[in-house]
């Protein structure tokens, strides 16, 4: 736990300061995109131009991820084809929300 004394003049500016602080490493985490659990996985392929792989056409995101990692949990990373896929968030054993992080040329 971290504690810090400031005059009550600075608190909504260190307010404002740690929220972006917060946000930026959710999207390190997460990915840069939000995309819908229940979106066509062959959709999202060919929007980000990476190969599908064959047994998992027809499928959503969350159907995609689950058959890759069938006890995903949030935070979990499935990697398919280019994409990385995190479950940012799960609801009745489904993947509502998923991160998106592209792979990155030169691996960065």
């Amino acid at each position: 736990m971290v504690m810090l004394v400031a005059p009550d003049s600075e608190v909504d500016h260190l307010s404002e300061l740690f929220s972006r602080v917060d946000v930026a490493a959710r999207r390190k985490y997460y990915g840069d995109f939000v995309l819908e659990g229940a979106s066509s996985f062959a959709d999202v392929c060919a929007a980000y131009g990476c190969e599908m792989p064959p047994e998992l056409a027809g499928l959503t995101l969350d159907e995609a991820m689950r058959r890759r990692a069938p006890r995903i949990v949030e935070g979990d990373a499935v990697a398919i084809s280019r994409l990385l896929l995190i479950a940012r968030e799960i609801a009745s054993g489904k993947v509502v929300k998923v991160g998106l992080k592209l792979e990155r040329i030169g691996g960065k």
